[in-house]
């Protein structure tokens, strides 16, 4: 910098000289003595400017070598700004992963040699990277033991403050004021919602859509809920719903309750595995085959008055712990023997004709039997295995 501070002034004072020799070009190198010639610098009127030479040619007399002298101190002038910039943006570490945006002086006092000082460069380099946040708090927090200070806090931002996109505000405008209606009660807002209330619409993890007693209006289609790819619960119980087909792409989901609606199939629920929860009661729904997929963490699963008549799917549903087929057409409970550890079991009403399958099952605490005609035998030694287990005929 000292070098090239002494090669910039020998410029400037070569472009001075060269300023002044072109300034004499033009003006008399000797004045007249005599009174009657004497020479007097032109004034112009309201002008602090000194006059032009009508002999001057201005820029046009400038040679090759004025205009490569310029053009050096120009050049030098560009690259001194460059460095200035360099300098100053390297005094602070600032990388960018999407989504999680850090911003943090993290590399300075490393040693060049350090895996960590690696890490960092290759973050700051590789800006597609992922790293999950307790990875980048990790990192932040080896970086700090090594450098022996503390280190400014890694600010993770909230990918849902960012503005909505093209395609989010045109569904929101495609929006029935009945849809709008229910994500304003479920996010217990007051006011009518706004752009800005997408973000936490479209993030949602519970919704509850269902009739609310003494409405008018009742919900047809789920169609537009196809943009909450993230919700783990959904309540439209006592709708006329009749089409799953916007749960299938629902990944996280966990809760679904469909009680009482035109729902007659669950095939759309085939890719779910998650499922923890599932009533399709007093439904048309006879088969339940796409729920094996989510079998192994079934905990609850209510089928009271559909047309069931086949518990097979249900045969590694290990988690499973209420399990409600009263009124249904099952007649057999042998495909769910191996399921000893469901503490409630309603059949009442169904086409159960002996307990036989259930007889060793020792977790059993509530079983409903009403309209079911048992043997007694069957009873009472379901009771002596089971003292405690509460049985309603």
């Amino acid at each position: 910098m000292r070098r090239l501070g002494i090669n910039f002034e020998r410029l400037l004072g070569k472009s001075k000289v060269l300023i002044n020799a072109q300034i004499d070009s033009v003006m008399p190198t000797t004045l007249p003595t005599s009174p009657q010639t004497q020479y007097k610098r032109p004034v112009l009127e309201n002008s602090n400017k000194p006059p032009i030479s009508s002999d001057s040619k201005g820029l046009a007399s400038f040679g090759f070598s004025d205009w490569l002298v310029m053009g050096l101190v120009a050049a030098t002038l560009i690259f001194l700004g460059t460095r200035l910039y360099s300098r100053w943006s390297h005094a602070k570490v600032h990388f960018s992963v999407n989504p999680i945006h850090i911003h943090t002086d993290l590399s300075a006092g490393l040693d060049a040699k350090s895996p960590l000082k690696k890490i960092v460069s290759t973050l700051q380099m590789n800006e597609s990277a992922t790293p999950d946040p307790a990875t980048i708090e990790k990192i932040s927090a080896q970086i700090q033991k090594a450098k022996g200070e503390t280190t400014p806090p890694i600010v993770v931002a909230d990918p849902t403050n960012s503005a909505p996109t093209n395609a989010t505000l045109v569904w929101w405008q495609g929006l029935e004021l009945e849809w709008k209606q229910i994500f304003k009660k479920n996010l217990n807002k007051k006011t009518e919602l706004m752009p800005s209330d997408l973000n936490e619409i479209l993030n949602m993890q519970s919704l509850d859509c269902s009739k609310i007693r003494g409405s008018k209006t009742v919900l047809k289609s789920l169609a537009p809920l196809k943009q909450l790819t993230k919700l783990k619960s959904i309540d439209f119980s006592n709708t006329e719903v009749s089409d799953l087909s916007a749960l299938a792409e629902m990944k996280l989901l966990e809760s679904i309750d469909c009680r009482g609606t035109k729902v007659n199939n669950l095939q759309a629920l085939k890719g779910l595995e998650n499922i923890k929860f599932i009533d399709c009661s007093n439904t048309a729904v006879s088969d339940i085959s796409p729920l094996a997929n989510s079998a192994p963490r079934l905990q609850k699963v209510v089928l009271a008055e559909t047309k069931v008549s086949n518990l097979l799917p249900l045969a590694y549903a290990k988690s499973l712990r209420h399990l409600d087929i009263s009124g249904t057409r099952v007649s057999s409970l042998e495909p769910i023997k191996g399921l000893s550890d469901i503490n409630v079991l309603m059949l009442s009403y169904s086409e159960i004709d002996n307990l036989s399958s259930i007889l060793t099952w020792s977790a059993l605490q509530e079983l409903t039997l009403k309209g079911i005609n048992l043997k007694n035998a069957e009873l009472d030694a379901l009771k002596s295995k089971n003292p405690s287990c509460k049985i309603t005929k």
